[in-house]
């Protein structure tokens, strides 16, 4: 057994602390040999809460017309708001638990006073995930305590992203923890950011870490509540983002049908194969493809090629598939010039990125990516995380908008932008996280450059009369 401190180096050496490294595995380990979690127990004790108050208290279905966040017991954020009445919820001043422990306590078990006694030292939070171990659990951070745990959660671990951010309470129970209230709409790590501010100010402090006692007062557990439900609502009415290709151009994938003359295929591909920028024929599937590039691009200067659109020749038709209105009429105009006699356009299709996304099966949507990664191969796969990493190396000198106009070096050197830096790479990281583990960037590798921890641990706040690069 390692006798190593949470903030010590790992001893493992892989150069993080040990408590962003081997103690989750081992803290996983712990939680998979003890008992199943004990959200039965939850649900019905909270159901006996809820049923004897409804019989205490007349006005208690007035009193739920005030829940912070406009919830509603039956609806969609149940998982939280049923806990948060059944332990929070005042009544005549005082938490609901309290009248049900003061009239029911002497009938109940000591497994079910020792529950309720722990649900009762638990608070409201926002928490960040740290790291994930699918079909255990995660470690997560308190953004407003700093308390840290490692949280036993068998199905809400699947799916979930480093540095996401969840309103919740967790439970201290037998030495294990558990969410006891988990609000369905999570955060990701900016728009979490935004609600940590606003409940902050509400609460009228800027300090890093805020005492556990303080979040268990009603006005705290009111403010984080409502500044986290107005957060998830603005995202929920947000716009879903202008799509478009690495040339700016509006993304409308669009395929055109050509019919061709009867046995024109060979002499089509010939011709087609002679067009500057035509890649290499592939066969599959009974038809042959080319795909067509174009030297550099307007957007990223330091590409070498961008890609244009494919050409599939089959044995009596042709379709060019492309991304973009502008590149296909580009595209369709060439192919019809190179093979003007040997085939004849018969229509044109339109296919709008985020209806065929909302519509199509997610199971459908897995194969189709699946299919597309074995076709890349494992050596394109790798030289586009080089490359990927090669970019992000750049970025470090380069000016950053969401930096105020500086460098990520230059904000990694000014405290008070240093915040916004760490920010910004969680949110990249969590980008990351989406993408196959073969084609992630290492962010740890860019925060080593810039002097942060590699874990992204918060940075210690530094005095300095540093003044910021005037631009």
């Amino acid at each position: 057994m390692t006798t190593a401190g949470r903030n010590d180096p790992c001893p493992c050496g892989s150069g993080k602390k040990y408590k962003r490294c081997c103690l989750v595995r081992e803290e996983a380990a712990r939680a998979a040999d003890r008992p199943s979690p004990v959200h039965e127990q939850d649900n019905r004790t909270v159901v006996e809460i809820l049923r004897f108050a409804r019989r205490r208290f007349p006005g208690l279905e007035d009193a739920m017309t005030h829940v912070p966040g406009g919830m509603d017991l039956g609806g969609p954020a149940d998982a939280f708001l049923a806990p948060w009445v059944a332990y929070h919820l005042r009544m005549d001043g005082r938490p609901l638990v309290e009248w049900y422990l003061e009239e029911r306590g002497r009938r109940l078990s000591v497994e079910d006073l020792e529950w309720l006694s722990s649900q009762r030292r638990a608070w409201v939070s926002y928490w960040e995930v740290l790291d994930v171990v699918a079909g255990k659990g995660m470690s997560v951070r308190d953004m407003l305590t700093g308390e840290e745990r490692f949280v036993h959660e068998v199905l809400g671990s699947q799916g979930v992203r480093k540095w996401l951010v969840v309103m919740a309470r967790v439970v201290d129970h037998q030495g294990a923890s558990v969410f006891g209230g988990l609000y369905p709409h999570p955060l990701p790590p900016a728009e979490a950011a935004k609600a940590l501010r606003a409940a902050k100010r509400r609460l009228g402090t800027r300090a890093r870490h805020v005492p556990i006692d303080r979040l268990r007062a009603p006005e705290a557990e009111t403010a984080l509540i409502e500044c986290w439900v107005s957060e998830a609502a603005a995202l929920a009415r947000r716009p879903p983002p202008r799509l478009q290709n690495t040339e700016g151009d509006d993304l409308l994938l669009t395929t055109d049908h050509f019919q061709l003359q009867p046995g024109a295929g060979p002499e089509v591909l010939a011709r087609l194969s002679r067009l500057k920028g035509a890649g290499d024929p592939v066969r599959k599937g009974g038809e042959t493809s080319l795909t067509f590039c174009r030297e550099g691009n307007p957007v990223h200067r330091d590409w070498e090629n961008t890609i244009v659109g494919t050409v599939r020749v089959g044995d009596d038709d042709v379709r060019i598939e492309t991304n973009s209105a502008r590149r296909a009429d580009a595209l369709r105009a060439r192919v019809e010039e190179a093979c003007a006699g040997l085939l004849r356009h018969t229509a044109r299709e339109h296919s709008d990125p985020w209806a065929m996304l909302e519509t199509m099966d997610p199971a459908a949507l897995d194969e189709q990516e699946r299919e597309l990664r074995e076709d890349e191969g494992p050596e394109l796969r790798e030289l586009m995380r080089r490359y990927r990493a090669k970019r992000s190396r750049k970025w470090l000198d380069e000016s950053v908008p969401a930096l105020d106009g500086m460098t990520p070096r230059e904000a990694a050197a000014d405290p008070r932008m240093r915040g916004e830096l760490e920010l910004l790479l969680k949110h990249i990281e969590y980008g990351e996280e989406g993408a196959p583990s073969e084609e992630r960037v290492d962010i740890s590798d860019l925060r080593k450059e810039l002097g942060l921890d590699p874990s992204g641990e918060p940075s210690p706040a530094r005095r300095t009369t540093k003044t910021r690069k005037a631009r």
